[in-house]
């Protein structure tokens, strides 16, 4: 039996990182520990007592791009670790891990970097086997994903995350993994597509009610699928009476007659899309795979059924324009007088692993980077912009968001300080 602990830096732009857990952790925990290992969590490292680590085998850390570079983040967490206890295997996984492996691989401070799912991968590392610096093995076949155990949900651990849906104490789950989908902006494009069984969802639901949950997040973008496996999961969750906020596409919202209210009458209170930009030429050149129209039609259609709306839009996509930013406020304003209506307004960051980020000669985009460390959200609504276009400065576009921000302050999601 080999232990190990995986440390999960703060992420302290956030107004608050004590919201929703990081799953990934949870789900490595409960597979590794079912092959006889000891897994210990830390979501709170503090870099200046690191004492007392000498049981562990293994040092792993899961972190994302900003958690990795902010002060005190995850890269200080490794030299840290490394100073004090450089005979240790130090891991590191999660989504920085994925895309920004070539940069780990110049920082020099890792043993493993583990890109996409990591079961397999760092199972084969407790016990011993000669493994890569780099490991990039297949996705989880759907076989795989849903005969592994269920996430590790202790309720100690997860009483210190505080989320809401209509006054509910709520946690999050996932239906499903990867996304077939192909727009442009995101490192998870084309990926497949691989869901969890209706067994186990079920078993999900239990193990959240035994936590002491009766709300869920559910985090994956593809739970609203299509008309078919949306009533299967609906299905399941309707009898457990729990309320539940859940994501979808505008293309298969705004045309299946239907599916709102059978989503609404099983317990969800709010559907988030990612509507981008309120401007056919943006949507177009990004691969997004819908109209702007459908992006009206699913807002109007979610409100109808008395359900919140959480439009995702962003700033500064390749070619934004005034032209194109007014096209986006004027979606924003149809619906501003609606209490139900929300919306979210982040600077693009152009993330390596994304189609544009790779190719960013096919577009009318320019990286300022210097001094970024990956956020497009943070406390009190703050952002990075690292991008400008042919007909905005990376100036002009903050002044565009925080003018629309300031206009609709009732419907912005992020806190304003």
């Amino acid at each position: 039996m080999s232990k190990a602990i995986i440390f999960i830096p703060r992420s302290n732009f956030l107004d608050s990182d004590r919201v929703m857990p990081t799953l990934g952790p949870l789900y490595l925990k409960s597979f590794l520990e079912s092959k006889g290992h000891q897994i210990d969590i830390e979501d709170s490292p503090n870099l200046s007592d690191l004492n007392e680590l000498e049981k562990y085998d293994f040092f792993a850390i899961s972190c994302t791009t900003p958690q990795y570079y902010e002060i005190n983040g995850g890269k200080d967490l490794a030299k840290r670790l490394r100073e004090q206890y450089p005979e240790k295997k130090l891991i590191i996984g999660g989504a920085h891990a994925s895309y920004y492996y070539q940069d780990l691989i110049k920082d020099g401070l890792f043993n493993h970097i583990v890109r996409r799912d990591g079961e397999k991968a760092f199972l084969e590392i407790l016990e011993g086997e000669d493994l890569p610096l780099v490991i990039s093995y297949p996705l989880l076949s759907e076989e795989e994903m849903n005969s592994f155990p269920l996430p590790w949900r202790d309720k100690n651990y997860l009483s210190k995350y505080k989320y809401q849906i209509s006054g509910v104490d709520s946690t999050t789950a996932i239906t499903g993994k990867n996304c077939p989908m192909g727009c442009k902006y995101c490192e998870n494009r084309h990926s497949g597509l691989t869901l969890f069984n209706l067994e186990h969802v079920d078993k999900e639901i239990q193990s959240i009610k035994a936590a002491g949950f009766n709300g869920i997040m559910f985090f994956d973008d593809i739970f609203i699928l299509n008309e078919k496996r949306t009533k299967e999961l609906c299905g399941v969750i309707k009898p457990y009476n729990i309320v539940f906020r859940c994501f979808g596409h505008a293309k298969i919202l705004s045309r299946e007659n239907n599916l709102i209210k059978i989503l609404s009458d099983a317990g969800c209170k709010e559907i988030g899309f990612g509507a981008e930009s309120g401007d056919q030429r943006i949507l177009n050149t990004v691969g997004k795979g819908n109209r702007v129209d459908e992006i009206f039609k699913t807002t109007q259609k979610i409100l109808n059924e008395g359900l919140k709306v959480s439009a995702f839009l962003m700033i500064g996509l390749p070619g934004e324009s005034k032209e194109s930013i007014e096209n986006t406020e004027r979606y924003i304003a149809t619906f501003a007088k609606n209490p139900n209506f929300r919306f979210d307004y982040v600077p693009f960051f152009p993330y390596k692993g994304t189609y544009i980020r790779e190719h960013i000669e096919e577009f009318d985009l320019k990286l300022h980077l210097d001094g970024s460390i990956g956020y497009y959200k943070g406390a009190g609504g703050s952002a990075e912009c690292c991008v400008s276009t042919s007909q905005l400065s990376k100036e002009e576009i903050m002044a565009e968001r925080e003018r629309i921000i300031k206009t609709y302050p009732e419907n912005f999601k992020g806190a304003r300080k």
